[in-house]
């Protein structure tokens, strides 16, 4: 790969080139790509899959496809108007020498479709690879063998298999106990800085194994937790994690949602339907005070008891009271005792029906007597509320 001026990638791949009517090798095949999403150029069509045994006349046709959309600059161009060989660092005196290294050993090794396990990266040095001139490649510690060919290519590629075939069960008993595994790892290494088995870190992968999020599910945090302690003392014992184990976990933490569910729809049903019921004698002034006796004008959702607006302030003025939710009415602007029911548009004022009929509607000129009243809906209020808390 190497990076233009324009700041796109280009890559180089190459593949096995098969064989002719003798049984002798071709020599490998050429694709040139682009951009990060590797958009093969020149484009495929009809006569061409994008791949070339003659690297120049494939390195003719990519700059020839550039240039005629205007992709490049000129001066991109005229830098790229050179040995593709030695642009991609390949006839690099260093690149020849590790070509040769890796030729004494089973490298550039391919899957089924001849098509190279690891595609050649003309970068420098890489986090986690080893470079060895303009060539990253891998480098086994248990052999010292140069490869291109990642070291647990074939133990992520039947995992991948295993994963494709097994049963629901069989891959969340997979994923835990590589979990465990991993926590094991870290634990020998770097055994004081390791953090804990039982912290937010683990319960939440754990969760996230089972399919729940305990950000938004933590009905499920405590049998996570107990579940994990579970699972290490199996691990550490058998190196592995029954599937029975694994089975119930899994009804277990269902279980847990479905309760939590279904208490959250019990008693949200029934605050609703109780406040409700009570809220027409509530807005009509008939229900007094459990304090005072006075006519109530709030209702506490949490103390489940209906008061004045002024014995509700003084009785949640301090206190774990004071976090209470009230629902409130808006008193008479005239009587200050009944609930309004009606919010004069004229005069911006909220009234009883008694006080808007008998005295308000007299003070209004003739203009403002035209203006139709609005209704206070509470009960739209009150589901607001709900909705808010």
């Amino acid at each position: 790969m190497m990076l233009l001026d324009e700041g796109q990638p280009m890559y180089l791949e190459t593949r096995y080139g098969g064989t002719d009517m003798e049984g002798w090798p071709v020599g490998p095949q050429f694709q040139i790509s682009w951009t990060a999403e590797k958009e093969v150029i020149p484009p495929l069509d009809s006569l061409s899959d994008g791949w070339y045994k003659d690297f120049d006349d494939l390195w003719m046709n990519a700059l020839g496809h550039l240039e005629k959309r205007g992709l490049l600059s000129e001066e991109t161009l005229e830098y790229l108007d050179a040995d593709p060989f030695v642009l991609f660092g390949i006839d690099d005196p260093l690149t020849q020498q590790a070509l040769a290294k890796l030729d004494k050993f089973p490298a550039l090794l391919c899957d089924g479709t001849g098509i190279v396990e690891l595609q050649l990266f003309v970068v420098g040095e890489a986090p986690g690879y080893k470079g060895i001139g303009s060539i990253v490649c891998y480098l086994r510690a248990d052999t010292g063998q140069v490869t291109w060919k990642h070291p647990f290519y074939d133990y992520f590629r039947q995992l991948r298999e295993f994963c494709r075939q097994a049963t629901r069960d069989e891959v969340m008993q997979v994923r835990c106990n590589r979990l465990l595994w991993s926590y094991e790892a870290t634990r020998v290494e770097a055994e004081h800085d390791q953090e804990p088995l039982i912290s937010p870190m683990y319960v939440a992968r754990l969760g996230e194994i089972f399919g729940f999020d305990v950000k938004t599910q933590g009905c499920v945090v405590r049998n996570c937790k107990a579940q994990l302690k579970a699972f290490a003392k199996e691990y550490r014992r058998t190196q592995d994690v029954d599937i029975n184990l694994i089975r119930e976990c899994n009804e277990m933490l269902q279980r847990d949602l479905e309760k939590y569910e279904e208490m959250v729809l019990h008693w949200s049903g029934a605050v609703k339907e109780e406040v409700k019921f009570n809220l027409n004698l509530l807005s009509r002034g008939e229900v007094n005070c459990v304090n005072c006796e006075a006519t109530a004008l709030s209702f506490c959702l949490e103390c489940k008891d209906y008061l004045c607006l002024k014995c509700y302030s003084d009785l949640h003025s301090k206190g774990f009271r004071k976090s209470h939710a009230p629902f409130c009415l808006v008193p008479c602007a005239l009587c200050v005792v009944l609930p309004a029911k009606i919010h004069c548009t004229f005069t911006d004022k909220s009234l009883c029906h008694k006080c808007y009929a008998m005295k308000h509607i007299k003070m209004l000129p003739r203009d403002g007597k035209e203006n139709q009243p609005r209704r206070i809906n509470y009960v739209e209020q009150y589901n607001s509320l709900l909705d808010s808390l």
